[in-house]
């Protein structure tokens, strides 16, 4: 059985696993605590899409260290 997600006239295959690593960062990067380093949602596509880099988010410690 094939899975397939569509939004807006995308579709992504949600069967490839290798998918997942990228899919989780990019949500690490959504829920960050300081709002300022959260992107924004052209961003978010971006970095679904492929055309932006998904980079390793800041640890939690980063906000609360700076506070």
């Amino acid at each position: 059985m094939e899975v397939v997600s569509k939004w807006q006239g995308v579709e992504a295959d949600l069967t490839y696993p290798a998918h997942y690593p990228s899919l989780l960062l990019i949500a690490i990067w959504c829920i960050q605590e300081d709002p300022s380093l959260r992107p924004t949602m052209k961003k978010v596509v971006q970095m679904m899409e492929g055309s932006v880099e998904v980079s390793v988010p800041p640890g939690p410690s980063s906000f609360i260290s700076s506070m």
